[in-house]
């Protein structure tokens, strides 16, 4: 009898208590899956990379501009020495119009530099 009295008396878990185990086996699973904080050697390394990153895209910039210019420069000089013997009107017509465009962005261009 006494051993029935005894498991009669013990404190059984209340739902509260099944409620707060939960509650801490969830926020344990949060923790798990927040990041760990930058240290400082991940973030000098990210820091680098994105430099060097910015510096790569400056220097293609720069030479795509450059390359880009030539490649105008090139067409141009080619429209103002075609020669226009042979040609249509309406071929001639453009090849005139198309060297009048190219003599106004030259004046734009020296006049800028003024």
């Amino acid at each position: 009898m006494e051993s029935i009295n005894a498991k009669k008396t013990q404190k059984r878990p209340s739902s509260s208590s099944n409620y707060h185990t939960d509650e801490h086996n969830i926020q344990t699973a949060h923790d798990a899956n927040q990041e760990r904080p930058v240290g400082r050697k991940a973030a000098k390394k990210t820091l680098e990379m994105e430099t060097s990153f910015i510096g790569l895209v400056a220097k293609l910039t720069k030479e795509t501009e450059a390359k880009n210019r030539f490649l105008k420069e090139a067409t141009s000089k080619q429209m103002m020495t075609r020669n226009m013997e042979g040609m249509t009107p309406e071929q001639r017509r453009y090849y005139e119009l198309k060297q009048a465009e190219i003599l106004e962005d030259l004046q734009k261009e020296m006049d800028a530099r003024e």
